[in-house]
C-alpha cells in the first residue's frame, strides 16, 4: 500500500490488533515517490517504490495527478449547487 506516512503506519499496524492479519497477508507499505525523498536513508531504502520490486514504474501519486487535472473546472463549478 503506498501512503505518505507508509513508514509510520506500517508501525501502526504492528502495534495493532491487525498485525496477525496483516503479517499473514505479506502487507507491504510504501511511501510516494515524492514524498520518499524526505524521509530518512533507511526509510527511503525500505519502503521507496524506487527499491522495492513489483512496482514498475509506478510512482503512487496518481489521486494527486488527478486531483491536480480537476482544479481547471474549479471555477466553473464552485457556484453549483443541488439546484444548478
Amino acid at each position: 500500500i503506498g501512503y505518505n506516512i507508509g513508514c509510520l503506519f506500517a508501525k501502526t499496524i504492528s502495534h495493532s490488533s491487525l498485525s496477525n492479519q496483516a503479517e499473514s497477508k505479506n502487507l507491504m507499505m510504501a511511501v510516494n515517490s515524492f514524498h520518499g525523498h524526505a524521509h530518512n536513508c533507511t526509510c527511503q531504502l525500505t519502503k521507496h517504490p524506487l527499491y522495492l520490486k513489483g512496482f514498475g514504474l509506478e510512482d503512487m501519486e496518481m489521486c494527486e495527478q488527478i486531483f491536480s487535472s480537476s482544479n481547471g473546472t474549479a471555477h466553473v463549478i464552485q457556484h453549483a449547487s443541488h439546484f444548478h
